[in-house]
């Protein structure tokens, strides 16, 4: 069916949502909006963590945004020809997440 996976890196004080992936079958259903929500919640509640991080392209930079994250970068052609890097993040100590 699918899955989503995170990691905390403490040296940088960041938590960040790795990869999400479904079924096509299950799409549309609001699983990738659970997942997310369940991975930034986690997160959210570890006390050395203090930005949320996502690492996407143009493809799903607009999915992240319905979550707070914000565009900090972008790299041309990052991920392959025509598939570029859209850094993301939420800054939890100025936002008071």
């Amino acid at each position: 069916m699918g899955g989503v996976g995170y990691h905390i890196k403490e040296d940088d004080h960041s938590g960040r949502v790795n990869w999400i992936f479904f079924h096509p079958n299950f799409t549309g259903k609001g699983l990738g909006t659970k997942a997310v929500e369940y991975c930034m919640h986690r997160l959210q509640t570890h006390p050395k963590i203090e930005k949320l991080i996502v690492r996407t392209s143009q493809l799903a930079f607009q999915f992240f945004e319905k979550f707070g994250y914000q565009i900090v970068k972008i790299e041309k052609d990052y991920w392959g020809e025509g598939l570029d890097l859209y850094l993301m993040e939420i800054d939890l100590v100025t936002s008071g997440e």
